[in-house]
C-alpha cells in the first residue's frame, strides 16, 4: 500500500474521531526519530500541550518547527490523551499511545522515553523535544540532528554569567567566584545551565535511565529562547511576545 493511500486513510480515521497507535511510517529510516512527550494530565495549566499560542497549539507549533528543519523522517508524540493524539496526527506526526503507568504526575520523562523505545525496537537514537519550550527554532533542531552524529548524546544549555552564593554553616559565602577578584562578564565563559528544550541520546544511554553520559556535547541556546511554559503567567508572556 502506498504512503499516499495510507495517509489518506489515517486522515479519515482522525476526522471520524478514531484513535490510532500511529500511521505507518513513510520511510524505512526509523533508527533516529524525533519524540515529543505530551500527556493530557497537566495540573499547572490544564490541557497545557493544546494551549493555543500564535494561532496553533503548543504541540502543533513544536511539530511544525521540527518539520521545517527537514532532518527527521519521523516525528512521534507519546501521549495518553485522545485529543492530543488526534492533534499530533493532524499535523503530520505519528501517535504513540502510552499506558497510564508512565502518564501520572509522578512518572518521569525518562520512564516515558524508555516505554516508547521498548515498543519500538528499531529506534536506536531519540531526539526528545519539549513542546513547552515555545521558542524552539529550526536551527536548534538541525544542530541537534547534525551534531549528534558522532556522539552518544546532546543536550541544550544556556550560558550564565551570574555570580552565585550559597549558605554554609549559617554563613553566606560565594559559590562560583572570588569576591576579592570579581569577574566581569567578558573575563570568563560563564557556566552552562541545562535547558529542557532538547535531549538527544542513543538507545543504550536511555536504557540505563539517563539522558546524558560522559560522552555528550551541548547545544547552546540563547537565554531569550530558553523560556518554558510552566505557569499561566508564562503562557500569557509568550502570547504577548508571539501573538495569541
Amino acid at each position: 500500500m502506498s504512503f499516499g493511500i495510507v495517509y489518506f486513510l489515517c486522515t479519515l480515521l482522525v476526522a471520524n474521531g478514531d484513535i490510532l497507535e500511529a500511521c505507518p511510517p513513510h520511510s524505512n529510516s526509523s533508527e533516529f526519530v524525533a519524540l515529543i512527550l505530551a500527556r493530557g494530565g497537566s495540573k499547572g495549566i490544564p490541557r497545557k500541550n493544546l494551549a493555543p499560542i500564535g494561532r496553533v497549539s503548543l504541540l502543533a507549533r513544536a511539530i511544525q518547527t521540527i518539520q521545517r528543519a527537514n532532518v527527521f523522517n519521523e516525528i512521534w508524540v507519546s501521549t495518553d490523551d485522545d485529543e492530543i493524539s488526534n492533534e499530533a496526527i493532524r499535523y503530520g506526526a505519528f501517535s504513540h499511545i502510552r499506558p497510564e503507568s508512565v502518564s501520572s504526575d509522578t512518572a518521569t520523562s525518562i520512564e516515558a522515553v524508555q516505554e516508547f523505545i521498548g515498543k519500538h525496537e528499531d529506534v536506536k537514537k531519540v531526539a526528545l523535544f519539549q513542546c513547552t519550550s515555545v521558542f524552539l527554532r529550526e536551527e536548534y533542531v538541525r544542530k541537534a540532528f547534525e551534531e549528534s552524529q558522532n556522539v552518544e548524546c546532546i543536550f541544550s544549555v544556556t550560558r550564565s554569567h551570574k555570580l552565585r552564593w550559597k549558605e554554609v554553616d549559617g554563613l553566606i559565602v560565594p559559590d562560583n567566584f572570588n569576591p576579592e577578584k570579581r569577574l566581569r562578564r567578558q573575563d570568563w565563559k560563564g557556566e552552562m545551565v541545562e535547558a529542557g528544550m532538547v535531549y538527544v541520546a542513543e538507545r543504550h544511554v536511555l536504557e540505563k535511565g539517563r539522558f546524558q553520559s560522559n560522552k555528550c556535547r551541548v547545544i547552546e541556546i540563547a537565554v531569550g529562547d530558553s523560556m518554558e511554559i510552566d505557569t499561566l503567567f508564562d503562557l500569557e508572556v509568550a502570547r504577548c511576545l508571539i501573538g495569541f
